[in-house]
Formats: C-alpha cells, sequence, structure tokens
C-alpha cells in the first residue's frame, strides 16, 4: 500500500495526472489498496449504481449523503457525482466531443484497438496515420 501512497505523490510533484477506472467497483472497494488511492485523489467522480453498498462508500470514502445520491443520479443523461476534498456536486456530463476511443473506455469497453501507443494517441485526440 505505501507503493501506491508513493506513486501518487510522484505524480502530483511532477504535475502529471492519472485516471484509475474499476469495471468492478464492488471488488474495487475491497482491495487494501482502494481507501489509500481514495484518499490521495484530488477529484473522484462516481457513476450511477443502483445497488451502491457501505464496502462502496468505506472503499472510496464516499459519506452516507453521498453514497445515498448513488441510486437516484441519472447515468442515462450522463450524471455523475464529482467529489473533490468535502466538496460534493452532481454533474451532467456532455460527452458529445469525446473522442470514439475513450468514449469506449469510459463505458467500460476495451478500445477497438490493440496497440497500446496507437489507444494513448486516440485518447489524446490524434488518429492513427494511414499506412
Amino acid at each position: 500500500m505505501m507503493r501506491i501512497g508513493g506513486w501518487c505523490d510522484f505524480l502530483s510533484q511532477n504535475n502529471a495526472a492519472a485516471l484509475i477506472m474499476s469495471d468492478a467497483v464492488e471488488e474495487s472497494a475491497t482491495r487494501a489498496y482502494t481507501s489509500v488511492l481514495a484518499n490521495k485523489a484530488a477529484t473522484i467522480f462516481a457513476m450511477a449504481d443502483r445497488n451502491a453498498d457501505a464496502g462502496y462508500a468505506m472503499g472510496f470514502g464516499l459519506s452516507a449523503t453521498e453514497l445515498a445520491s448513488l441510486p437516484i443520479i441519472d447515468g442515462a443523461a450522463h450524471q455523475v457525482l464529482q467529489k473533490r476534498g468535502e466538496e460534493t456536486v452532481v454533474l451532467k456530463t456532455n460527452l458529445d466531443a469525446l473522442p470514439p476511443t475513450l468514449f469506449e473506455v469510459l463505458a467500460g469497453h476495451a478500445p477497438g484497438v490493440t496497440d497500446p501507443a496507437d489507444t494513448l494517441a486516440q485518447l489524446m485526440g490524434y488518429h492513427k496515420q494511414p499506412a
């Protein structure tokens, strides 16, 4: 767990960011390193979840009120809970301008490319050059 905290500190010291996502939130919440990541995170985004439980709250540091809001936010309308420090708001996001690869990742699908360099380039808004 100490390595996770150090890694987060290294990113902060170098003005870098990381996007850490999980398609198995309940399972991720039980991992020992999750609370370390949640405590170091500048911002946490939580998606709508009709079955959010106490493990989810404990693992990601959500309050009872924040946990209670997850079943009622509208995922179909792209609403997400944003937690930054002690401030929490529900955002309605506009995903229209996202590159297709990033939209696939956020939807929980593997990108349609197999080369990690191509995936990173697409996530940054670049397109693969024709051969």
